[in-house]
């Protein structure tokens, strides 16, 4: 199976995400609505990732070395999650500076 590919003319992006890193200061992410995969890998692209189900409510921490870790979320699955509907929503909260 090959990667997930969008053609050009069917992407139509709403958001935008930039990230600033602090050294040494940790970041907490919660998530909201539908339920997701974290992805928590090695200080290598290659290493095999962890993957930590995610529900509604759950917050993740983490700071240090740690911060180098490869991460990421798989693809959220359809459904519906009674106070978001059908989506999810993630938050990030870090010190920017």
């Amino acid at each position: 199976m090959g990667p997930p590919f969008i053609a050009a003319e069917q992407f139509a992006p709403d958001a935008c995400l930039i990230n600033r890193y602090l050294p040494g200061v940790p970041f907490v992410s919660m998530s909201l609505g539908l339920p997701a995969t974290f992805l928590f890998g090695g200080l290598e692209r290659q290493a095999r990732p962890q993957r930590l189900p995610l529900s509604h409510g759950d917050a993740l921490v983490w700071g240090g070395a740690a911060r180098l870790r490869f991460h990421g979320i798989l693809p959220v699955t359809a459904g519906s999650q009674e106070l978001t509907g059908s989506v999810r929503i993630n938050l990030t909260v870090r010190q920017a500076g």
